[in-house]
C-alpha cells in the first residue's frame, strides 16, 4: 500500500539549512481556531478547537518536533550529515520524518515491530529509516536501543530523546 502525502517534498540542497528551517517554520503552528458550538451551551462561554491537521505532519506534535530540530540545528548538534535519532512510532515520529524530508535531514526511528502498518507506511513514505525492536519490549525497549545506538556512534546521530 502506498500513501501519497502532500508534505513529502524533499529539500533543495542548494538552499541553506537555516533558510529551509525558516520555510518549514511557516508550515508549523498558526492553525485555524474553530468554534465548538453544539457540544457545550452556556451563556458567555466559548470553546474553540485548533485545526492541527492543517500543519505539516497534520499533528499537534509538529510544534514539539520542530522546536527540538530547530534547537539542535541552532546549537550545531544537527545538520544534513547526521541522522536525527529517536524512538517513536507515533505522531512525533511522523513529525520528525515530515520535517526531516523538508530539510534534507535523515531521520532514523526505532520502533517496536508491532507498530501499526499505517504508521510504518507513512514513515517509510516520508523517507525515515526504521529499525524495529521486539513487539514484546514496547516503547521502553525502543528507547533503550536508540540510546545504545547513539552511544556507539555519536558522530552519525543527533539523539532527540523526546
Amino acid at each position: 500500500m502506498t500513501i501519497s502525502l502532500p508534505f513529502t517534498k524533499l529539500s533543495d540542497p542548494r538552499i541553506s539549512l537555516s533558510r529551509q528551517l525558516f520555510q518549514v517554520s511557516q508550515e508549523i503552528g498558526n492553525t485555524s481556531l474553530l468554534p465548538i458550538e453544539k457540544v457545550f451551551n452556556k451563556p458567555n462561554v466559548h470553546i474553540w478547537a485548533k485545526a492541527e491537521w492543517e500543519q505539516l505532519s497534520a499533528s499537534v506534535k509538529a510544534r514539539a518536533a520542530f522546536l527540538i530540530i530547530q534547537d539542535a540545528i541552532e546549537k550545531g548538534q544537527l545538520d544534513r550529515s547526521k541522522s536525527l535519532l529517536d524512538a517513536s512510532s507515533g505522531n512525533t515520529g511522523i513529525a520528525y520524518a515530515s520535517i526531516g524530508a523538508k530539510l534534507g535531514i535523515p531521520v532514523t526511528l526505532i520502533i517496536p515491530e508491532n507498530a501499526s502498518e499505517e504508521r510504518k507506511s507513512i514513515l517509510l513514505e516520508l523517507g525515515a529509516n526504521i529499525i524495529y525492536t521486539s513487539r514484546f519490549g514496547g516503547t521502553d525497549e525502543a528507547q533503550v536501543y536508540a540510546k545504545e545506538l547513539y552511544e556507539k556512534d555519536p558522530d552519525s546521530y543527533f539523539y532527540a530523546d523526546q
